[in-house]
Order: C-alpha cells, then structure tokens, then sequence
C-alpha cells in the first residue's frame, strides 16, 4: 500500500499543470490534493478510482470527450467560471496525475 501521507509527495504528485481547460479545473485539481494527500492506494488502478470518484462526485456526472460541466461552487467569475473540462482531465489531467502516481511507486 503507498501512502501519499506527506505534503512533499502529495505536492509531486498533485502540482498543477502549466494550463487548465476551464476556470473550474483548478479548484478541482486543488480538491484532489485536499482529498488524496493522505490517503492509500494500492495499485494505479485504485487512484485511477479514486481521482475519477472525487470528479463524478464534484461535477455529477462521468466525463466525456466534448462535454463541460458548471460546479457553481467553483465559479469566480469569467465566461468559463466554475467551468470543469472533461476534455482537459481525459486528455492531460488524469494522464499527469497517473503518470506521477506510477513515478511515485517506482520510486517508493
């Protein structure tokens, strides 16, 4: 079991990307920190699992390519306030966080 228990790993894991797809991607990417920092996953699958939980519980639905969805508890205002790109975390966000998840393994 890998324990992403200190805020030096979750940082490594959880550090932002250089750019977000919509307004409300980075509260959520923060989310995911608050909520993964310390919490154990076994195998890559469970923290694909999990990230995918903490989406669909945030926005209310699975993403889908070509499909935004408003989290009005994340909208600071702009056209794309509170704004969740299924498009960015399909295609770059959940690939990056995997990717430093498996890094974080290897290197454990």
């Amino acid at each position: 079991m890998y324990m992403m228990s200190s805020a030096k790993n979750a940082a490594k894991i959880f550090e932002g990307p250089a750019q977000y797809g919509l307004r409300g991607d980075p509260y959520l990417w923060r989310e995911l920190r608050v909520r993964y920092e310390s919490t154990p996953a076994r195998t890559i699958g469970d923290f694909r699992n999990m990230i995918l939980q903490c989406f669909v519980e945030v926005t209310g639905y699975h993403p889908r390519l070509g499909k935004d969805f408003l989290v009005p508890e994340y909208d600071s205002g702009g056209m794309s306030g509170g704004g969740i790109s299924s498009d960015f975390w399909i295609e770059k966000g959940f690939p990056i966080l995997e990717k430093r998840f498996k890094e974080f393994v290897k290197n454990s």
